[in-house]
């Protein structure tokens, strides 16, 4: 059987209904919308364990977005801006940046090809200690 990916809709624009309406036609997602106005949103979002969260650009950006991200390495944040058809696709990739060369490394990749050539992150480590040594 295939996997299904678990798909939130972040919001309640009227973009956000008839995409959700769109989605829910494909068999390989399972859609579930959350509205923006829960003040706790990043706790009613987490246990979610989504692989994708999708948001309107034009109702704003998600202020926890990185805060998931930090959580939730393979979640990817979408962010559509339906007047201009574009998707901007917001992900947790990483990777150590110990000196300045890594730096302008990471700066010159292509995205999603960082990992191919940058030196992973240790899945302990502190992100502020890294860039403390900047």
């Amino acid at each position: 059987m295939e996997k299904r990916h678990r798909v939130v809709l972040y919001g309640n624009s009227l973009s956000m209904l008839g995409i959700e309406a769109s989605l829910k036609e494909c068999p390989s997602l399972e859609v579930l919308r959350v509205e923006s106005r829960f003040p706790n949103t990043l706790q009613v979002l987490e246990p979610l364990c989504a692989d994708v969260i999708t948001f309107d650009v034009a109702a704003g950006q998600p202020e926890f977005a990185f805060h998931l991200l930090q959580r939730q390495p393979m979640l990817r944040f979408i962010g559509l801006d339906t007047t201009e058809d574009k998707a901007f696709v917001l992900s947790s990739e990483q990777c150590t940046v110990e000196s300045i060369a890594d730096l302008l490394q990471v700066i010159t990749k292509v995205p999603g090809t960082l990992a191919q050539s940058a030196k992973p992150i240790a899945a302990n480590s502190d992100s502020s200690q890294v860039l403390g040594r900047l």
